[in-house]
């Protein structure tokens, strides 16, 4: 393993982390509209919130996460270490996606299924980590071009 391997790692996965507890909120904006401001939440109010979050979602993810993603490409010696980069970094996106997830369920009192809940969260979150997995060996994989 090269020494210019494990640095970019923390900060990687950090970034992937941040962008998916980002992505949970994002993903949850119009229920938290209509709870937390119902005198507002007009058709036009929880559409411009979703589209800004989705937006935000975006941004974050193929402009933040990839760029950090080359940025770590560019300066890692170890091309057998890419793999392994995108794969924490997706296992700690879906972690934090999960977590942010848990969080907003909690503050918007869900009433669902406990099973149901945690069964679409994980599933959801396993989803989120594989996405930004993918964004972030793309721009490994581009850094070292």
């Amino acid at each position: 393993m090269a020494a210019g391997t494990t640095a970019p790692l923390p900060a990687l996965a950090a970034v992937a982390g941040l962008v998916a507890l980002a992505t949970s909120v994002a993903r949850r904006v119009p229920p938290l509209v209509l709870e937390f401001a119902p005198d507002a939440a007009s058709p036009q109010v929880v559409s411009l919130s979703t589209l800004g979050g989705r937006f935000v979602a975006f941004a974050l993810a193929y402009g933040l996460l990839f760029g950090v993603a080359y940025r770590a490409g560019r300066r890692s010696g170890d091309p057998n270490g890419d793999v392994r980069a995108a794969a924490v970094a997706g296992a700690v996106a879906a972690f934090a996606f999960v977590v942010g997830s848990a969080a907003v369920l909690f503050a918007l009192d869900a009433r669902q299924d406990p099973l149901v809940g945690v069964a679409t969260t994980v599933g959801s979150g396993a989803a989120v980590g594989v996405q930004l997995a993918v964004v972030a060996f793309a721009g490994i994989a581009l850094g070292r071009r």
